[in-house]
Order: C-alpha cells, then sequence, then structure tokens
C-alpha cells in the first residue's frame, strides 16, 4: 500500500478547504483525483467524530442562524428521511447541528 506524504496530505486537505475543485487540486498536487477524493472523505469522517465528541452539553444564551436556514431548507429538499437543523452561536462561530429521529 503507498502512503501519500504529510506535506501532500496538507497541500490537498488546504486547497479542498479553500474551495479548489477536485480536479483542480489534482492538477496543483499531482496526485489523482480518486485518491483526493479518498482523503477528503477520510478527513471529512474525523472531523465529524470530532464534532460530534466536542459539541455535547453546550450551554448556549443567544443562537443567530440566518444564512444557515438556506442550508437547511436545502439539506430537507435533498434529504426527505432525515429531518435536521442547524444554527450559529455568534460568539464562537461555531455551528452545532442535532438531528431529530424520523
Amino acid at each position: 500500500m503507498n502512503v501519500l506524504p504529510r506535506d501532500k496530505q496538507t497541500a490537498i486537505v488546504a486547497a479542498l478547504t479553500e474551495g479548489c475543485a477536485i480536479r483542480a487540486v489534482e492538477r496543483l498536487t499531482g496526485v489523482h483525483r480518486d485518491t483526493v477524493m479518498r482523503l477528503g472523505v477520510r478527513v471529512g469522517e474525523g472531523c465529524a467524530l470530532v464534532h460530534d465528541s466536542l459539541m455535547r452539553g453546550l450551554n448556549v444564551a443567544r443562537i443567530e442562524a440566518d444564512e444557515v436556514w438556506s442550508y437547511v431548507a436545502k439539506a430537507r429538499r435533498f434529504s426527505p428521511t432525515r429531518s435536521g437543523s442547524a444554527t450559529a452561536t455568534p460568539r464562537t462561530a461555531s455551528l452545532p447541528t442535532f438531528e431529530r429521529g424520523s
């Protein structure tokens, strides 16, 4: 099994978080798009685990949910079996999310 060097992984994640397309990242780094996508999925799953473990039992006094509602409406339109919500806290700019059972 080949292991992508850490500097290449860092470059790929940095480009993806800046909004570069998969094929653009492929051209910039010289790494095949399938590898870029696998790394993106692996990093995203890790981020979801960290988010889920840290964003529990929050004591939030004020929540702002302005632009987030368009995202929630779009997500609900594409995922009819899931009912979820997202809100943003103004001071930390964190995005606690929750999901209700179907």
